[in-house]
């Protein structure tokens, strides 16, 4: 059973009301609303129907618009849960997608199209006509030198560069998810399929792994391939995307598992050989984007905007203000430990969970690690669910008493039984969640809508420790309940933040709680920022712990070499790097980024 949001003219929304459908996408709908004490109007979006992967995609894609302010990023205004599911509004952007601006190409640009305040993301591959029925090869070189086209694109480069400079990855770049306003500029929006690959710069991102593949004309071969990706994938999308702009069509066509097959080992055929007229170095662009292999591809939209600028006839291009981000490199010198728990999920496999808890320094790499190890269980058929904890408050004088809410880390697990009772029949909800939406609400809101009154009453009139001794037995067995249908991998990063009842609650899994369930735990901690209880429980007969150390030379240089895109970086640079970091992944991170 899948219930979908009720979204229809008229109803109310939050302190909204829904005016009309004017956008739906495999993922989606969104509809123009009113804010009904302002009178203000704006986009907003639901899950087109519900299912877990639907709803985690919408919390996702809120969390990066929350994380991001740039002109060129659709901007979210506020966001909430309507009937337990979440929604969010956003600007309502006045244009037309650049997938009909594509189609215009030839004929009306975007200042004399008519345009509407949204149009539907549908792939506009299906209108795409075929070579013979293109525009005129004269007709379409004048067009790709002209300044709305090339500007355009040159425009797209500066948000894209500013979202992969804090580590994001669209994902999902297509025509149909870019808009071009009245004025020509360009606005990415649409970030449901959002990843993230800080290349050890900055703070990592737990991320639970693709959810899906997106259109298939744009898709980089590493993510056809089931490969952790960075801003280059973003690129080939790109590049795909200009590719049809100056011909007519995506670089390859056909029946979905042939476009796929193409895109990871056919050369595209040259847009000069459907179009003339076309200056070389567009095409080269063009071709350097696509090229099959990330290190072989252009790796900055801040190079693609400079050879864009160049194409235009500018002398100076001037340089983003952020940081070019470092590629995300593979796994190194943590092959050991990573075989370790790769273990573990086959043992969970067969009923035999487990808790495992990683430690080491601040920067060694631990949530690295675990990103990982998520995205191959994912691939192994596990659930993967993460969540972290939040330092909320200052240390006072000196002391480590630095925690988030309660229960925070566990509110994505929460929001994920929401999901799956919204999916299932009465039965299964019964049997996942019973009594304790009443007692797990006031820690995530979008159980509530399944709390009995009668429940609530009971459980507000619980004195506090008795409350919270309720609290755990319910989350336990909601947990039990909910990895009994399928494999689940739960990560918990930065534990030394954890608050006392998500500690509690840990503690209280002994080594009969895992078995007949496939479930494996991992969370993350700083050794030198743990509290007493937490090092009880890595020390406890119900964990299985792991310390990461400093990396060597070698796997620094393997790291560094993936980081800047090159198969042997510089002996005395990697010699330096080791011994100015001492061998944590972070700090070499951080040398990189400033030479």
């Amino acid at each position: 059973m899948q219930a979908a949001i009720a979204a229809s003219k008229g109803e109310r929304i939050g302190p909204y009301r829904l005016l009309e459908l004017i956008g739906e996408g495999g993922m989606g709908r969104v509809h123009r609303a009113e804010h009904l004490a302002t009178g203000r109007f704006c986009a907003l979006k639901t899950v087109k129907q519900m299912s877990p992967e639907r709803s985690l995609a919408l919390r996702m894609e809120i969390a990066a618009l929350r994380a991001v302010d740039h002109a060129g990023v659709v901007r979210i205004e506020d966001e909430g849960i309507h009937n337990g599911l979440p929604w969010y509004a956003m600007e309502l952007l006045r244009g037309q997608t650049l997938a009909a601006y594509h189609r215009d190409l030839g004929s009306a640009g975007p200042e004399s199209s008519s345009g509407s305040s949204f149009s539907p993301t549908t792939d506009p591959i299906s209108g795409v006509q075929p070579i013979s029925r293109i525009l005129s090869s004269t007709a379409l070189a004048k067009k790709v030198a002209d300044v709305p086209t090339l500007g355009l694109y040159r425009a797209l480069c500066e948000p894209l560069a500013h979202i992969h400079g804090r580590g994001m990855v669209h994902r999902d770049l297509k025509p149909a998810n870019v808009f071009v306003r009245h004025d020509g500029t360009p606005v990415l929006m649409d970030f449901g399929l959002i990843g993230y690959a800080r290349g050890a710069v900055g703070r990592e991102i737990l991320d639970a792994g693709d959810r899906v593949l997106g259109s298939i004309h744009y898709i980089a071969p590493e993510r056809i391939e089931g490969r952790l990706v960075d801003a280059r994938a973003d690129l080939y999308s790109l590049g795909c995307m200009l590719y049809e702009a100056v011909t007519g069509r995506p670089p390859f066509v056909g029946a979905p598992r042939e476009v796929l097959a193409q895109h990871v080992a056919a050369c595209p055929v040259p847009p000069s050989e459907f179009v003339s007229g076309l200056p070389p170095d567009v095409e080269d662009l063009i071709l350097a984007l696509l090229a099959k292999a990330p290190r072989a591809r252009i790796g900055h939209a801040s190079d693609v905007a400079e050879r864009l600028g160049r194409a235009l006839g500018h002398a100076e291009i001037a340089r983003p203000s952020h940081a070019a981000p470092l590629y995300r490199p593979e796994l190194s010198g943590r092959e050991d430990i990573l075989a370790s728990l790769d273990d573990f999920v086959q043992q969970a496999r067969g009923g035999r969970g487990a808790m495992i808890l990683l430690g080491g320094e601040s920067g060694i790499g631990k949530t690295f690690l675990c990103s990982e190890f998520a995205f191959r269980a994912g691939r192994n058929g596990f659930r993967v669910i993460t969540g972290e904890c939040i330092g909320l408050s200052a240390p006072i004088a000196g002391s480590r008493d630095v925690s988030s809410g309660p229960l925070h880390p566990l509110r994505r697990f929460l929001q994920a039984v929401a999901d799956i009772c919204h999916e299932r029949g009465s039965d299964d909800r019964q049997r996942i969640l019973g009594d304790a939406a009443a007692y797990l609400a006031p820690y995530e809101p979008c159980l509530s809508v399944f709390a009995e009154p009668t429940t609530e009453v009971r459980a507000a009139s619980l004195p506090g420790p008795a409350r919270s001794e309720v609290v755990l037995a319910v989350l336990t067995e909601t947990l039990r309940q909910f990895a009994v249908d399928a494999p689940v991998l739960l990560i918990l990063d930065d534990l030394q933040w954890s608050d006392d009842l998500t500690l509690q609650f840990l503690s209280g899994l002994d080594r009969t709680f895992f078995i007949g369930l496939p479930l494996v735990i991992v969370g993350t901690f700083r050794a030198d920022e743990a509290s007493p209880s937490l090092e009880r429980l890595a020390k406890s007969e119900a964990c299985a712990s792991f310390s990461l150390r400093s990396l060597d030379e070698s796997a620094l240089a393997k790291m560094v070499g993936d980081m800047l895109a090159i198969d042997r970086p510089p002996e005395h640079l990697v010699r330096f790097l080791t011994r100015e970091s001492r061998g944590n992944p972070f700090f070499t991170a951080e040398y990189l980024r400033y030479l």
